[in-house]
């Protein structure tokens, strides 16, 4: 039975994070401790391990994504294992409850569509951080990160 990979708790008061990077793709071998993402709050990047070998079944999010913690973001199992729908997910304290739909399916029409302005520079707080400490223009700065999000490396090259 394929079993979640949860978003870590990245602080107290933090309900979501930012899906950064990837490290893995979906079915790849894995072993325990491997760094299989990156994730990232308001105040700074986290890795998530594995925290068992097998292989990675699926990736529920694309980087940039915004996910909340403590919510399944892929699934490890057996090479030739498929994601069940009626699965449970662990929720850390020994309660056992049902998982939410994959978040890739899911469609939503409660917000009308935003155009951001052109002149908006995506970027992590880590990088607007650092660059304010160095009077840094951040919109100077071409992003490597998803999407062209400047990331934290960009500004300190």
């Amino acid at each position: 039975m394929a079993k979640p990979i949860n978003c870590p708790q990245v602080g107290q008061d933090i309900e979501t994070a930012i899906l950064v990077a990837w490290r893995v793709k979906a079915g790849e071998e894995i072993r325990k401790g491997d760094v299989i993402a990156e994730v990232e709050s308001d105040k700074a990047t986290f890795e998530v391990e594995a925290f068992a070998s097998g292989t990675v079944v699926e990736l529920l999010y694309e980087e940039g994504d915004e996910v909340k913690v403590l919510k399944p973001i892929a699934y490890i199992g057996e090479s030739e294992e498929e994601v069940s729908k009626g699965e449970t997910e662990s929720t850390g304290n020994g309660e056992v409850k049902q998982p939410e739909p994959s978040p890739k399916h899911e469609v939503s029409n409660t917000r009308e569509p935003t155009i951001a302005p052109k002149d908006r520079v995506f970027a992590s707080p880590s990088a607007r951080r650092i660059a304010r400490k160095y009077d840094i223009d951040i919109a100077s700065i071409n992003g490597s990160g998803p999407r062209g999000r400047v990331i934290k490396r960009d500004v300190m090259e």
